[in-house]
């Protein structure tokens, strides 16, 4: 019940002095009767399943101070029922979550001192009728101000934030989300990011400037680049493929543009026959493009019929 957005439990604070945990109480939760299917033969089992519509657990964020090893819980309403979500700590060892609803309509972004645990302020709250989902936390920057992603314009974008949660400015624009924030430039003039741009079928590597939010597309072919960039924000090593195309490595000078082959691996799969693969779309009632992708046997003749499989997710 940590919330979505948090792959892990524990959070450092720069400096290593505090330690953010989630601590989730489980007991409010009916027992659930199922089969242990790793016991020969298997037998039955109860365990803590959270039906909907019944008591959940509750989650609380704690920090333990290193310096003496003291506990101190974040300042909250002990009937209240929220997601704690996306844990971040600021560079000067205050400590930042999201706080989602339970009907995950509003979220309130606080800053609680780490080593009282004392809610300070709330820096900026969304709000949507149907659905407000923060997986990311914010990324505090040299000066004071954060990077928020917010999907308040339509599309999961970054915002510039100043320290107190005023916006500044949204930084990235465009009909398309977000996918990962790379790395903010040494100066902290640039912001770079992947997104698919215009074909949500692609991915591709851009730049963002944070003073005007100008954005530039750095990556051309069709396809998907994978980017990893240089600590000096001078290079980026990027893996490019498409259907057609296996994965190929290059470096990437980002002030010039030039290019620099790197040495790839012989093509494990060279010698197979692969299926033969496309990419489909069709329209809803309403206009929507959904897209599709198919694998069809290598050897499939002209009219020849043959199983396809679905996999759905539900």
């Amino acid at each position: 019940r940590a919330g979505s957005g948090i792959p892990r439990g524990l959070f450092w604070s720069p400096g290593g002095r505090f330690l953010c945990f989630s601590r989730e109480a489980r007991r409010p939760i009916a027992p659930y009767p199922y089969q242990d299917l790793a016991a020969a033969p298997p037998r039955p089992v109860a365990g803590r399943y959270p039906m909907a519509g019944s008591t959940h657990s509750r989650v609380l964020l704690g920090v333990c101070d290193t310096s003496d090893h003291t506990i101190h819980w974040l300042e909250h309403d002990p009937a209240e029922d929220v997601y704690w979500t996306n844990a971040t700590f600021d560079r000067d060892g205050t400590l930042v979550v999201a706080r989602v609803s339970r009907s995950q309509d509003h979220m309130e972004l606080v800053r609680y001192d780490a080593a009282t645990g004392r809610r300070l302020a709330v820096l900026l709250e969304e709000h949507d009728p149907e659905w407000v989902e923060p997986e990311h936390g914010p990324l505090f920057l040299a000066d004071g101000r954060f990077l928020w992603w917010s999907s308040r314009s339509g599309h999961r974008h970054l915002w510039l934030c100043e320290r107190d949660g005023t916006v500044v400015r949204q930084v990235t624009k465009g009909a398309f989300d977000v996918q990962e924030l790379l790395s903010v430039s040494p100066d902290g003039a640039t912001v770079w990011f992947a997104a698919s741009g215009e074909d949500p079928r692609q991915r591709h590597l851009f730049a963002a400037t944070l003073a005007d939010g100008e954005i530039r597309q750095v990556t051309r072919e069709r396809g998907s680049h994978r980017a990893d960039l240089a600590p000096d924000g001078t290079r980026a090593a990027v893996v490019w493929s498409n259907l057609e195309a296996p994965p190929s490595a290059r470096l990437l000078d980002l002030a010039s543009g030039a290019a620099t082959a790197l040495p790839m691996p012989p093509d494990p799969l060279a010698a197979f026959a692969l299926p033969t693969q496309r990419l489909f779309s069709v329209k809803t009632d309403d206009d929507v493009v959904l897209y599709g992708h198919v694998a069809l046997p290598p050897d499939l003749a002209e009219g020849q019929k043959c199983p396809v499989f679905l996999y759905v997710y539900g």
